[in-house]
């Protein structure tokens, strides 16, 4: 006996307009989560790359076919693409983390039918419209990774460009995973099959951090945590002699496949108040950018924020990325070295921007719960372990 869909797709409007038409989307703000896809072909599935694995049969990707992926990428998003037996080669991202369809024209070949675009730090891409195009004239497919804009958007979510779109709940919220995959394009099956309960290890970890995290203390649990990846990692550096690998719980699981979402990310993300989370995200990106000022040493990726837009973090590049990732950890700073580590199966040659990125992006919190004074507080300790 299968478990029951927790979140169940939910029908496309009766209008008959295009999803990918932005005019044709209700304008009143959804106040839930589950408002954000209302009128779209949405199915709930355990994590993201458990979506963009099915979403590789849903666009009919055959081993062999080649896929274009933008060169700064977190490698989890590939390794899917890896698994359905596909070819991935990467197309450069500059500094300013614009994918320039120009640069992703001169690399499809005879053998490429898809075309990955990333929206960066929540960011959404400001040519989207012409590599849609450019997707079209070369009947390409076009998959939209909004894991990190799931709040974007003249009325979020974004992600109605694309043939297929990804987005991530744990990015956002506090929960065990959760991802929603968006079917966009009308010549696709709009019900994607994720038909297999979702891993219950998960959640029981999940449930086991949230009680030793009340216990010990949540910071206390972060720094054993990190101490145990940085002791993996710095033994993976050592054995392969390669650039540095992305964490071992990066690379898919095909135990993953076809996995649906949880009820315990379903309940969590339905009691969430979305315009406070936009709203504290925004206050505190603005703090950020108004206290940064006085750090020169810090460049900040982004330097506005639009009106529409809801990051997911302040991305600033540093000299030294990890030592001082290291340090602020060390103190109960929740700062991340933002993509830290290659994946093994990309060619890196071309990716010089790219690599400067993942080498030295660190990502500041933006989480709702913090204030001006803790921000104050991270941006100084920021600032004292660049002076060193």
């Amino acid at each position: 006996m299968t478990e029951p869909d927790l979140c169940p797709p939910i029908p496309s409007c009766a209008s008959g307009k295009d999803p990918r038409d932005e005019t044709s989307v209700d304008a009143a703000a959804p106040s839930r989560v589950q408002d954000l896809f209302i009128g779209r072909h949405v199915h709930f599935s355990f994590n993201t790359r458990t979506a963009i694995r099915v979403a590789c049969d849903a666009l009919g990707l055959t081993p062999g076919d080649e896929v274009l992926v933008p060169a700064y990428n977190c490698g989890s998003e590939i390794d899917p693409l890896l698994h359905a037996g596909l070819s991935v080669t990467i197309y450069p991202v500059g500094r300013d983390l614009v994918a320039d369809p120009d640069a992703i024209a001169r690399r499809i070949s005879p053998r490429t039918r898809a075309v990955y675009v990333t929206h960066y730090f929540g960011f959404l891409q400001p040519k989207l419209a012409e590599i849609r195009a450019l997707c079209d004239i070369n009947g390409l497919r076009l998959m939209e990774d909004c894991a990190l804009s799931l709040l974007s958007g003249s009325r979020p979510a974004a992600g109605r460009i694309g043939d297929v779109s990804f987005f991530c709940f744990h990015k956002f919220f506090s929960t065990p995973g959760g991802s929603a995959l968006v079917i966009n394009a009308g010549d696709l099956p709009s019900a994607p099959t994720f038909d297999r309960p979702p891993l219950r290890r998960t959640e029981f970890k999940f449930m086991a951090r949230r009680i030793l995290g009340a216990l010990i203390g949540i910071d206390r649990l972060r720094q054993a945590k990190r101490a145990l990846i940085k002791t993996s990692t710095d033994q993976i550096i050592q054995l392969s002699g390669k650039k540095q690998d992305i964490p071992g719980h990066y690379y898919f699981d095909p135990d993953l496949r076809g996995r649906r979402m949880s009820r315990l990310v379903a309940k969590t993300i339905q009691r969430t108040d979305l315009d406070a989370a936009i709203q504290q995200r925004r206050r505190n990106w603005q703090i950020y950018q108004e206290l940064l000022v006085r750090v020169p040493e810090a460049e900040p990726l982004i330097q506005e924020l639009p009106h529409d837009i809801c990051p997911h973090s302040m991305p600033v590049l540093i000299p030294d990325r990890d030592r001082i990732v290291s340090e602020l950890q060390a103190v109960g700073v929740d700062v991340t070295a933002w993509w830290a580590g290659f994946h093994q199966g990309l060619d890196w040659s071309m990716a010089e921007d790219a690599i400067v990125l993942k080498n030295s992006a660190l990502s500041l919190p933006l989480s709702p719960g913090l204030t001006r004074s803790d921000l104050s507080k991270i941006v100084a300790l920021l600032a004292a372990r660049l002076a060193v």
